[in-house]
């Protein structure tokens, strides 16, 4: 991120950001609810490996938006991931 432009996005590329970063959000807890449920090993090993990597995506996503210093809100998963 040192070596690009940290011009500030346009508004719509923004929310677009910020909608992939709740996919990422959503993704990494279904994961781990699928995980949690899952009975055999080494699927449960995983999904729960599935549900890091979509952490680490979120880290990345707010990464970002702190290099180009947007604000931005602890993302939970969404009502619709939840239910």
């Amino acid at each position: 991120m040192e070596d690009q432009k940290k011009t500030k996005p346009d508004a719509q590329t923004i929310k677009v950001w910020k909608h992939h970063l709740q996919d990422e959000v959503d993704a990494s807890f279904l994961y781990g609810v699928f995980a949690g449920l899952e009975p055999d090993a080494k699927r449960k090993e995983i999904l729960s490996g599935l549900a890091e990597v979509e952490n680490r995506h979120v880290e990345r996503w707010e990464e970002m938006f702190t290099v180009y210093n947007i604000k931005f809100k602890r993302h939970h998963p969404t009502m619709k991931a939840r239910l």
